[in-house]
């Protein structure tokens, strides 16, 4: 397997970080597939069929006319995972890799049919936290996988002008999907504004609180919790940088989030779940308490009274997390390197 020059990127997303970050620290050109516009008169499953089959073609002209290239697939979705695997059943010196987030893992995900297949027949894996890493390997379904952790880096957050013109805000950031236990985490944030009226912090909520009406008609009466809504990027940011600090949880165990990575680029100190992945990360340099409302409640109140602590303590995790990162990332393409790849 020789003149590997090339990289490319496959995400069926219309933009995801942890996809723009990793193919640029890989050099890799990467491809967008977005999602094609779907017709209300149609039903879901329609559209739905429409969608896959449109990003399946562009993902196989991209694989078949890009040659002598080391292809990444994201998963989810699996389909394109499977497309590589079937791609190097058929095509003469075909190599892939998967990219793979935690959901890849789960069902229905890992139902899908030839799935396994695709990850023990790919040139490496690669999932984004230890723990998860260990515990799939532990499992003969995977037996020939070669897996590879790679954590998500710290972005570079922008330099905006810090308002003065604001009371002092929590961001909580959540996208209100699933694993995100949003409304526990305002239980606690309820708890904190009961017991603390001397305080006048505000906790300002991002993400599309559509998803959950229920949750956004019990809270949003708080006059010190405030529902973004779904905001852009460069509005997250502005909100991220002029924020008193962050808070992010997640209900799995063996997950990297990506916005504790995010506060760390903002030098914005946080407050997350003690899960397995945190633990290893970020072990107590920064507030992790459990996912029920009273420790929630408690995990503002150590934050408020470490603030300074935990503020100096960023730089230290910025050093410690990208020497890791490095090491994983230099694993990984040295690994690539002696299969015969050259990258």
């Amino acid at each position: 397997m020789k003149n590997k020059e090339k990289i490319i990127y496959i995400s069926w997303t219309d933009f995801n970080w942890h996809a723009f970050l990793l193919s640029n620290s890989l050099r890799a050109d990467i491809f967008f597939i977005k999602k094609i516009k779907s017709y209300k008169i149609l039903p879901k499953i329609i559209n739905t069929v429409f969608d896959y089959f449109h990003k399946t073609l562009k993902t196989l002209i991209i694989t078949l006319t890009k040659k002598n290239a080391l292809i990444i697939f994201e998963n989810p979705p699996p389909i394109a995972a499977v497309l590589g695997f079937a791609l190097k059943k058929i095509k003469n010196k075909f190599n892939y890799l998967i990219d793979s987030h935690n959901g890849a893992f789960e069902p229905p995900m890992i139902n899908f049919p030839f799935i396994y297949k695709a990850f023990n027949n790919a040139d490496a894996v690669i999932v984004h936290n230890n723990p998860l890493k260990n515990f799939l390997k532990s499992k003969k379904e995977f037996n020939q996988c070669k897996f590879f952790t790679l954590n998500d880096p710290i972005p570079e957050i922008p330099k905006y002008p810090v308002s003065d013109k604001t009371n002092p805000y929590f961001l909580v950031v959540t996208t209100f999907h699933g694993d995100e236990p949003i409304e526990t985490v305002l239980e606690g944030i309820e708890y904190f504004i009961n017991n603390r009226h001397d305080l006048n912090i505000e906790f300002h909520i991002t993400g599309n609180y559509k998803k959950n009406l229920k949750v956004y008609e019990r809270f949003h009466k708080f006059n010190k919790i405030k529902f973004l809504g779904f905001v852009d990027q460069e509005t997250y940011h502005k909100e991220l940088v002029n924020s008193f600090g962050v808070l992010s949880y997640s209900t799995r165990d063996m997950v990297q989030q990506f916005a504790p990575m995010e506060a760390l680029g903002a030098n914005k100190a946080f407050i997350s779940n003690r899960n397995l992945t945190n633990l290893e990360l970020f072990q107590d340099k920064m507030v992790l308490t459990e996912i029920n409302p009273e420790s929630i409640y408690k995990g503002i109140e150590e934050f408020l009274f470490r603030k300074n602590e935990l503020e100096k303590n960023i730089n230290y995790l910025k050093e410690k997390l990208t020497k890791i990162r490095n090491e994983d990332f230099d694993n990984l393409i040295d690994y690539l390197r002696n299969t015969g790849l050259e990258l």
